[in-house]
Protein backbone atom coordinates (compact mmCIF):
# COMPACT_ATOMS: atom_id res chain seq x y z
CA UNK A 1 0.00 0.00 0.00
CA UNK A 2 1.20 3.44 -0.92
CA UNK A 3 0.45 6.99 -0.22
CA UNK A 4 -2.19 6.74 -3.70
CA UNK A 5 -4.07 3.51 -1.61
CA UNK A 6 -4.92 5.35 1.51
CA UNK A 7 -6.12 8.72 -0.80
CA UNK A 8 -8.35 6.00 -2.74
CA UNK A 9 -9.90 5.39 0.40
CA UNK A 10 -10.62 8.24 1.39
CA UNK A 11 -12.02 9.49 -1.90
CA UNK A 12 -13.85 6.60 -1.90
CA UNK A 13 -15.66 7.43 1.73
CA UNK A 14 -17.10 11.07 0.30
CA UNK A 15 -18.24 9.26 -2.54
CA UNK A 16 -20.19 6.78 -0.35
CA UNK A 17 -21.35 9.30 1.84
CA UNK A 18 -22.35 11.91 -0.81
CA UNK A 19 -23.98 9.76 -2.64
CA UNK A 20 -22.57 10.61 -5.95
CA UNK A 21 -19.40 10.91 -7.82
CA UNK A 22 -20.89 14.38 -8.98
CA UNK A 23 -21.27 15.50 -5.50
CA UNK A 24 -17.80 14.23 -3.83
CA UNK A 25 -16.45 15.09 -6.82
CA UNK A 26 -17.75 18.98 -6.46
CA UNK A 27 -16.68 18.47 -2.10
CA UNK A 28 -13.62 17.61 -2.89
CA UNK A 29 -12.67 20.32 -5.74
CA UNK A 30 -11.74 17.48 -7.88
CA UNK A 31 -12.85 16.42 -11.31
CA UNK A 32 -16.02 13.85 -11.62
CA UNK A 33 -13.81 11.68 -13.72
CA UNK A 34 -10.81 11.82 -11.47
CA UNK A 35 -13.06 10.58 -8.73
CA UNK A 36 -14.57 7.60 -10.42
CA UNK A 37 -10.99 6.76 -11.37
CA UNK A 38 -9.53 6.59 -8.83
CA UNK A 39 -12.29 4.38 -6.98
CA UNK A 40 -12.47 2.35 -9.90
CA UNK A 41 -8.71 1.91 -9.65
CA UNK A 42 -9.48 0.91 -5.74
CA UNK A 43 -12.05 -1.67 -6.93
CA UNK A 44 -9.64 -3.58 -9.36
CA UNK A 45 -7.17 -3.51 -6.58
CA UNK A 46 -9.29 -5.06 -4.47
CA UNK A 47 -11.01 -7.66 -6.80
CA UNK A 48 -14.49 -6.36 -5.72
CA UNK A 49 -17.25 -3.83 -6.64
CA UNK A 50 -17.62 -1.39 -3.58
CA UNK A 51 -20.32 1.28 -5.45
CA UNK A 52 -23.53 -0.05 -7.55
CA UNK A 53 -23.62 3.07 -9.97
CA UNK A 54 -26.29 4.54 -11.69
CA UNK A 55 -26.63 7.64 -13.94
CA UNK A 56 -27.25 9.80 -11.04
CA UNK A 57 -26.76 8.46 -7.71
CA UNK A 58 -24.15 5.87 -6.09
CA UNK A 59 -24.90 2.97 -3.47
CA UNK A 60 -22.53 0.51 -1.33
CA UNK A 61 -22.22 -3.12 -2.39
CA UNK A 62 -22.09 -5.45 1.00
CA UNK A 63 -18.20 -5.33 -0.12
CA UNK A 64 -17.87 -1.60 0.24
CA UNK A 65 -20.14 -1.55 3.52
CA UNK A 66 -17.48 -3.58 5.13
CA UNK A 67 -14.72 -1.27 3.58
CA UNK A 68 -16.08 1.58 5.05
CA UNK A 69 -16.18 0.38 8.07
CA UNK A 70 -12.43 -0.31 8.16
CA UNK A 71 -11.98 3.55 6.84
CA UNK A 72 -14.43 5.71 8.88
CA UNK A 73 -12.62 4.91 11.73
CA UNK A 74 -9.10 5.56 10.52
CA UNK A 75 -10.48 8.85 8.82
CA UNK A 76 -11.80 10.36 12.41
CA UNK A 77 -9.10 10.06 14.09
CA UNK A 78 -6.53 12.02 11.65
CA UNK A 79 -9.31 14.77 11.40
CA UNK A 80 -9.82 14.48 15.31
CA UNK A 81 -5.57 14.83 15.46
CA UNK A 82 -5.67 17.71 12.95
CA UNK A 83 -8.72 19.47 14.13
CA UNK A 84 -7.32 19.81 17.68
CA UNK A 85 -7.48 23.52 18.61
CA UNK A 86 -5.15 23.29 21.47
CA UNK A 87 -1.78 20.72 20.35
CA UNK A 88 0.86 22.23 19.33
CA UNK A 89 2.04 19.09 17.88
CA UNK A 90 -0.62 17.20 15.95
CA UNK A 91 -0.73 13.57 17.48
CA UNK A 92 -2.55 10.48 15.61
CA UNK A 93 -3.00 7.46 17.32
CA UNK A 94 -4.15 4.09 14.77
CA UNK A 95 -4.69 0.86 16.11
CA UNK A 96 -4.34 -1.48 13.20
CA UNK A 97 -3.44 -4.98 12.55
CA UNK A 98 -0.99 -4.58 9.64
CA UNK A 99 2.67 -2.99 10.38
CA UNK A 100 2.67 -1.90 6.88
CA UNK A 101 -0.31 0.84 7.46
CA UNK A 102 1.89 2.80 9.64
CA UNK A 103 5.04 2.97 7.27
CA UNK A 104 2.60 4.28 5.01
CA UNK A 105 0.50 6.37 7.46
CA UNK A 106 3.94 8.16 8.68
CA UNK A 107 5.16 9.05 5.05
CA UNK A 108 1.28 10.33 4.47
CA UNK A 109 0.65 12.07 7.77
CA UNK A 110 4.15 13.42 8.00
CA UNK A 111 3.21 16.40 9.93
CA UNK A 112 1.92 14.07 13.16
CA UNK A 113 3.55 12.59 15.63
CA UNK A 114 2.07 8.99 15.18
CA UNK A 115 1.86 6.25 17.72
CA UNK A 116 1.23 2.65 16.41
CA UNK A 117 0.05 -0.38 18.27
CA UNK A 118 -0.41 -3.84 17.30
CA UNK A 119 -3.91 -6.04 18.40
CA UNK A 120 -4.57 -8.98 17.40
CA UNK A 121 -7.51 -9.53 19.08
CA UNK A 122 -9.51 -7.66 16.42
Amino acid sequence: MDRRDLYELLIFQEVAEAGSFTRAAARMGRAQSGVSQSVAALEARLGVPLLVRSTRSARLTDEGRTLLEQVDPLYARSQTAWNAPKLDVKTLAVCYESQQWSTQLERYYYRCSLHFWIDTRM
